[in-house]
């Protein structure tokens, strides 16, 4: 996306990630774009947005397709793009709180393999050998199929569960323990044959605003968002080590130090794949541990 671009631009100019244009939209009562310090409480950018509109609500951090469940105290990192505040009794908030093993119940149940979940999956058209509706057939009634590895393929796009099967089943989160499962026994699958696009790859793509429909967004999408100016200041960021793909790095600073925004705190080690972690606002560091909290100093 366009930050992507311009981070690489001032990556080449030796400036690091220090802070993240964040939208906040659903239901808030003045959704916002704003520029933050990496690590700020995502309580902050709700008071930005004036506050949630409705009394219980549900955070995801991210799109409403591939989007995850976060709290008010989660910080921004730097693969964060958005806050939506959705209330409890919205069907968007109702799929993000789906319990697996009653998934595996109603998909032992009612699954007819109509294989839509497959005929919309965006990496089946692109041609990988990923069929989401075996996965849902091998794991339901519990065969040791070799399909499963095939969720290793699967980005989690939610097209699947919250567009395609008309059951409303979730072949993603299925996908997701195979994955995390598999990666847990350090299973590594070998080369996966190459494959062609479908001919039918164009015509089963979802239009955008037929999704935002069924997704029940149509009120927020609609709502104009402000763009505010400037550079948000807050007096506390907790900066996680691990913020993307690879390793964390290592901590080079200790409590007491004295930071400015943009000194580095933690350094991944050489040829080893991961980033480096970077101060976002001037202050003091009062904790190290899996994340590195900086206290006081306004932004520069």
């Amino acid at each position: 996306n366009v930050e992507t671009l311009y981070n690489i631009h001032q990556a080449l100019k030796g400036n690091p990630v220090t802070h993240k244009y964040i939208t906040v939209t659903g239901a808030v009562r003045k959704p916002i774009t704003a520029r933050v310090p990496v690590g700020t409480p995502v309580r902050e950018l709700l008071a930005l947005a004036g506050g949630p509109a409705v009394d219980q609500y549900l955070l995801i951090a991210g799109g409403p397709c591939m989007g995850k469940v976060t709290s008010i105290n989660a910080p921004v990192t730097k693969t964060t793009k958005g806050i939506i505040v959705l209330p409890l009794d919205h069907p968007l908030a109702f799929g993000y709180q789906r319990d697996l093993n009653r998934e595996l119940r109603l998909a032992l149940k009612v699954c007819c393999q109509c294989q839509q979940c497959t005929d919309f999956c965006p990496r089946h058209l692109l041609g990988h050998p990923l069929e989401p509706h075996r996965v849902m057939r091998a794991v339901t009634y519990g065969l040791a199929d070799i399909t499963l590895p095939q969720a290793l393929l699967c980005s989690e796009c939610g097209l699947c569960d919250l567009y395609a099967c008309p059951f409303n089943l979730s072949p993603r989160q299925v996908n997701r323990k195979i994955k995390a499962e598999l990666q847990q026994k350090g299973f590594r699958p070998g080369p996966y044959p190459t494959g062609i696009p479908s001919p039918f790859r164009e015509g089963r793509q979802v239009p955008t605003q037929r999704l935002i429909t069924r997704l029940g967004l149509r009120e927020y999408y609609e709502r104009p968002v402000t763009f505010r100016e400037g550079n948000l200041t807050v007096n506390q960021v907790h900066l996680p080590l691990k913020q993307s793909a690879g390793i964390a790095p290592e901590p080079v600073v200790k409590i007491g130090d004295r930071v400015s925004a943009g000194d580095l705190l933690a350094r991944i080690k050489d040829d080893t794949p991961g980033a480096n972690l970077h101060a976002s606002i001037n202050g003091t560091i009062t904790a190290i541990n899996s994340n590195i909290v900086i206290q006081g100093g306004a932004n520069p």
